[in-house]
């Protein structure tokens, strides 16, 4: 079966290996459904290095893509980001020099070069067609392949995580591939993308919530894969300027029980919290970061300073090893923050 989508990804042929995955599940569901975990392993590492080899061979640079990925995609999220003309006050360090979002992501470039177009374009009419015609024959031949090596990455995306969507026991790999999926939008600068992968996560979600009286649903229901997929999701819709979809993101992670999660575990045994500790503290950071900036876009300047004090609150009970300097310049902000809130009445 590994063989198999190997083939099918160098073929481009990714309804036969989306067929096969579907007939591979329905015999592995029962007996062995850990290999279908490597299939799948396999099927998305093959496409990721297709893509890397397609830019490659383009000699497509980490400078020269981002400049290009980011007019490609100014059309798209011009309308996000001239909300954020105002310059938001940055947060300052609480974790050794770092940002407090920078340690939830992957250290990887922004590398892209697939150039503009939709993805999940399907052309419905025939001025679609003959419009996706023209664009692909502007295209060089590298920016041809990169596209498709895009799409083929896109593609591979959607189809396993619709595959495992209420698939048990690989709640952990549907979990991994929504994460690569939002670091694939973030280094190509996909935020169409993203929106749909924000919406197709959310769609199984309440799937899920819906059959949770089920007895394999149980382990689908994992509090803590839930809210480090949702904290990856906040962090990249704040780097791609969605904040509207930072605005969604922070609702669902609300409503998924962020603080709940973190104060129940803070009451258990010393020994999960200390195992868990740095993770929680960080995500609770991230939070109350990445809110305030939203508050900030949004000119809602009494929940701005709100998440400012909240920020501060957190890192001065919960980081030890925070420096003077840095809790000074937090309280500076969050002084400031509270001052700039408009008297009105």
């Amino acid at each position: 079966m590994i063989r198999h989508v190997q083939l099918c990804v160098d073929e481009n042929k990714l309804r036969l290996a989306r067929d096969g995955l579907h007939q591979y599940r329905i015999i592995s569901q029962h007996a062995n459904i850990q290999s279908l975990g490597k299939v799948i392993a396999e099927l998305r590492s093959r496409a990721e290095q297709k893509l890397i080899q397609a830019k490659e061979a383009a000699g497509v640079s980490s400078t020269g893509a981002a400049s290009s990925s980011s007019s490609s995609s100014s059309s798209s999220s011009s309308s996000a980001s001239s909300t954020d003309a105002k310059a938001q006050p940055t947060a300052p360090s609480t974790n050794g020099g770092e940002n407090v979002s920078s340690s939830i992501l992957p250290k990887t470039t922004t590398a892209t070069g697939g150039g503009g177009g939709d993805l999940d374009f399907v052309a419905d009419t025939p001025e679609d067609l003959l419009l996706s015609t023209l664009q692909i024959e502007v295209r060089s031949s590298e920016g041809r392949s990169i596209h498709q090596a895009l799409r083929s990455v896109w593609d591979v995306y959607k189809m396993i995580l619709d595959l495992l969507r209420t698939t048990p026991k690989l709640e952990r790999v549907y979990h991994e591939t929504a994460r690569r999926a939002f670091t694939f939008c973030r280094e190509n600068q996909r935020p169409q993308e993203f929106k749909r992968l924000c919406d197709v996560l959310r769609s199984h979600f309440s799937l899920i919530l819906k059959n949770r009286h089920k007895e394999d649903y149980e382990s689908l229901l994992r509090p803590d894969l839930h809210l480090e997929t949702r904290m990856q999701q906040l962090v990249v819709a704040s780097e791609l300027d969605l904040w509207k979809e930072c605005s969604s993101t922070a609702e669902d992670l609300y409503s998924l029980g962020l603080h709940d999660y973190f104060y129940r575990t803070l009451r258990t045994g010393q020994e999960f919290f200390h195992r868990c500790r740095e993770k929680l503290m960080r995500w609770l950071a991230i939070y109350y970061e990445k809110m305030s900036r939203v508050t900030w876009v949004s000119d809602n300047y009494l929940y701005h300073a709100l998440a400012w004090i909240k920020l501060l609150l957190h890192v001065k009970g919960f980081k030890k090893n925070v420096s003077k300097t840095d809790l000074h310049a937090m309280a500076s902000v969050a002084v400031l923050a509270v001052l700039s809130i408009p008297i009105t009445g």
